[in-house]
Formats: structure tokens, sequence, C-alpha cells
């Protein structure tokens, strides 16, 4: 039997119903989401391209997060009992649960594609071409342009503060 890196040839393995056929249609079809429109900003550091496994995780990973968003907006304003509204955030949960999942498994594999490049910086995020950038050290975790105020405020907080202008529906956020 013929083997590619000690797999045998024409192995086929039953993903339906998974989130992993929907992946591999998506890397089939090379049907992915258009890359984000943000350009790399000053101080970023272009590391790398994303290739079309990662591509097609985040395109998954999008249209996850949507259809829970969608799901439970549209159960929770359909739900008449407290029970209802329970079983609605249960399933998106489940939903968001896949989200996560092929997001992490994106982020995980550029980083051991890229290696060391990751290092740099608090972390990598993805801009306009699906360029990987480093995103470089900041004072804290706050955005950029947060009012004086809020930023001490926010500051003074015990413990960690993370704003990252990323819906479920939008994984182009930063990933440290």
């Amino acid at each position: 039997m013929a083997k590619t890196n000690g797999v045998p040839t024409g192995t086929v393995i039953d993903t339906s119903g998974t989130f992993l056929e929907e992946l591999a249609i998506i890397l089939n079809t090379r049907d992915f989401e258009p890359a984000p429109e943000e350009p790399v900003a000053e101080g970023e550091v272009v590391i790398g391209e994303m290739n079309d496994f990662e591509k097609a995780c985040t395109t998954a990973s999008m249209r996850f997060g949507k259809r829970a968003d969608t799901m439970l907006h549209e159960a929770m304003d359909a739900a008449e009992s407290p029970e209802e509204i329970r079983k609605a955030k249960e399933a998106a949960a489940r939903r968001y649960n896949v989200f996560k999942a092929i997001s992490d498994l994106r982020w995980a594999n550029m980083k051991n594609r890229l290696g060391e490049a990751c290092d740099e910086g608090s972390g990598i995020g993805i801009r306009g071409g699906y360029k990987i950038v480093t995103v470089p050290e900041r004072k804290n975790n706050l955005p950029e342009g947060l009012p004086a105020e809020l930023a001490e405020l926010f500051g003074s907080m015990p413990g960690s503060v993370h704003i990252i202008g990323m819906g479920m529906g939008s994984p182009f956020g930063e990933e440290e």
C-alpha cells in the first residue's frame, strides 16, 4: 500500500456532520471569507501570510460564530419560558465552543508554522491581504486612544483587562 508521510494514500476519514467536514469543504472549494481591510499599523511587523488551512479555519470560525449569534437571537426572541431561554443559551454555547476550537486551531497552526517570529511583541494579528503581524508591546492591553480617565480607571483595576474589538463573527483580532 502506498503511503504519504506514513499515512496510507486514499485513506478516507468520515467527517460527516463535524466541523472538520465544513473545514474540508472550505479548503476544497477555496471559498474563503475576504481578508480584513485593516492595514499593517505603525510598529507592527509582517512575519508571514496565512496559508489556505489558516484561511479555512478563519472562514469556518466566522461562519460558526455568526450561526451561534443568529441561533441565540432567534431562540431568545421565540423563547416563552426560562427553560427555553436556558436551552437556547446552551445550544449557542455549543456552537461558540466550535467557533473557539477552530479559531484556536488557526492561531496554534500559525504560531507553530512561524515559530520564534511570533514571540516578538505582545502577540500576533491578521491584517489586510491575510498578512500575519506581530503586535508591539503596549503599556497595557487597553485600546489606543482610550480617554485618559478610562485608561487610568481600567489600569488601576486588579487583574488584566483585555479589550479586543472582535465579535464572534470576526476572528481577526489579536491573539496572545
